[in-house]
């Protein structure tokens, strides 16, 4: 039987992943051309017309339709090609999923390409390929929480209505804690990396009588200001931030002489600056700021 003879037939599903296919921005160009071309013999269009449409010949066209009406939506994929074979065998790649899927050893948080290369024998490009493949991404965790607090919702809205409605003439201050830096245990088991799925832990953590550090910086004068607490509490950050230490002038940037010739340029105070001025003028750049405040 002639290949112009065979009759293409598209159920919805096979109908709405063609179409899928041709609308997908990630899709091969390939894939998504041969898709169009389907659907437009499935409409009824003739063989030539569709080539000239999609830019393929004749004969490519017969070729696709009868791939498509002999394997289906299978027989619309890039067939194996000819070239270098693959070095890596399937083994190798294997024991690249199962180490990506373990944690690593100590030091490290989680694989890199780079580190689990070194470990297996093979390069990072071929590591990183074999994590597209299988869709692994060991540097990506999430977070979740189950909240069993009965006012939970209310307090979320108390929260965001700060941010969203801040009161007039006041100032809000955000509080958060530096857990980056600790080693933590988590309430919950952490949940493995698994294909598709990155690792997963829940953000809050197992506290164990922590020293707790408030400080805060005075904007004016470069001024860290802190109090350690054994307890944390919510009552120890107010009492913290309002710790001020006896207010000094800010130390200028700008030479005595130099301020005073400003000064007699604008008509107010001395108009000579005496040598002592201009030497204090002539001292090195590095001295004329301030020192970096001590905690």
């Amino acid at each position: 039987m002639a290949n112009h003879s065979r009759l293409i037939v598209l159920g919805e599903v096979d109908r709405a992943e063609l179409e899928r296919i041709q609308r997908s921005s990630t899709a091969p160009a390939g894939l998504s051309r041969r898709a169009r071309v389907v659907l437009l013999l499935a409409d009824d269009v003739s063989g030539a017309e569709v080539a000239r449409m999609t830019g393929y010949t004749v004969v490519q066209i017969s070729r696709l339709r009868r791939r498509f009406a002999e394997q289906g939506l299978a027989g619309l994929e890039d067939k194996p090609r000819s070239g270098r074979p693959t070095t890596i065998t399937a083994r190798k790649r294997a024991r690249v999923v199962a180490m990506t899927l373990k944690p690593p050893g100590a030091g490290l948080s989680h694989w890199s390409s780079r580190e689990l290369a070194s470990e297996v024998g093979v390069s990072h490009s071929t590591v990183h390929r074999i994590w597209q493949e299988h869709d692994l991404q060991p540097h990506r965790i999430e977070t979740f929480k189950f909240s069993t607090d009965p006012d939970a919702e209310e307090k979320i809205h108390d929260v965001v209505g700060l941010y969203m409605n801040p009161p007039t003439n006041a100032i809000v201050l955000s509080v958060d804690e530096k857990t980056q830096i600790q080693a933590l245990n988590r309430t919950q088991p952490i949940l493995p990396l698994r294909p598709g799925i990155p690792a997963r832990q829940t953000h809050d953590y197992e506290r164990n009588g922590l020293t707790s550090l408030y400080a805060a910086l005075e904007v004016a004068s470069g001024t860290v200001i802190g109090e350690c607490s054994e307890r944390h509490t919510a009552s120890k950050a107010p009492r913290a931030s309002r710790r001020r230490r006896p207010s000094r002038a800010a130390p200028s940037c700008v030479p005595a002489g130099v301020q005073r010739v400003q000064r007699e340029t604008a008509g107010v105070g001395p108009a000579v600056a005496n040598a002592s001025d201009l030497r204090r003028c002539r001292r090195p750049p590095g001295r004329l700021h301030p020192a970096k405040p001590l905690l």
